[in-house]
């Protein structure tokens, strides 16, 4: 897995890790808590997704990505893994002044995408089985 930086409601600079593969022909992206997360990764998913999908995720089409979360837990009755769905997908406007603005009208630039809305669902154990298969050393840790 991949560590990816984000910055948390109290603006402390906390760390995740994150994967992306497929299942089923559609690209994933597990996104996992670890213990310098610092915060709880339901609160950030949004920032953390949009972070992602502005850089390292920016050539995916959030429009068909499929995004979860894996959250160790001691407790076997809390859920360890979630499917996070959003109600906004959206790319990003951006302002341009005159000289970038013809750029890309020569040279179109796609925007990166915004989630917002985020929404929690239970994940089955045949995709559980699936999504521990794209990285199944560290998600174990």
């Amino acid at each position: 897995m991949l560590k990816w930086e984000y910055i948390n409601q109290n603006r402390a600079a906390c760390f995740c890790e994150y994967a992306t593969g497929f299942i089923n022909g559609r690209e994933v992206l597990v996104v996992k808590q670890t213990a310098h997360s610092k915060t709880a990764i339901m609160n950030m998913m949004e920032e953390i997704t949009s972070g992602l999908l502005a850089g390292p995720l920016r050539a995916t089409d959030a429009t068909q990505l499929r995004v979860f979360t894996f959250c160790p837990s001691e407790k076997p009755s809390e859920p360890q893994w979630q499917e996070v769905s959003f109600g906004t997908i959206v790319r990003r406007p951006t302002e341009q002044g005159l000289v970038q603005a013809i750029i890309n009208s020569l040279f179109p630039l796609k925007q990166p995408y915004v989630v917002s809305g985020a929404q929690w669902d239970r994940v089955s154990s045949a995709i559980q089985v699936q999504l521990e298969n794209i990285d199944p050393d560290r998600l174990a840790r």
